[in-house]
């Protein structure tokens, strides 16, 4: 039973946790709240091909120029879907 790290305690790592949400949430809400979709398309085969991907995802344009796409990952290796509330229109797939 000595293979338990002695150093590593759990309520720290939570907090470690929790601190890294509310960052990122703060990040967040800074980039989209009070913010207008100007333009939701999918990507032109260029932006696909320019990702080096072989399927295309919904972009999502802002009044600020800043744009939102889904990947599978956060190393950007592959399109991904937006998952929704929106009843009868649950995912919005990749294509």
């Amino acid at each position: 039973m000595e293979d338990i790290d002695k150093n590593s305690n759990p309520r720290t790592e939570q907090t470690n946790e929790e601190a890294m949400i509310r960052n990122l949430e703060k990040t967040c809400a800074t980039c989209l709240t009070g913010k207008t979709i100007i333009c939701a398309r999918y990507l032109t085969d260029w932006e696909m091909h320019a990702l080096g991907w072989k399927y295309k995802c919904l972009i999502i344009f802002l009044d600020d120029g800043s744009y939102f796409f889904p990947s599978v990952d956060g190393e950007a290796n592959e399109a991904g879907v937006l998952i929704t509330s929106v009843k009868d229109f649950e995912t919005i797939p990749r294509i």
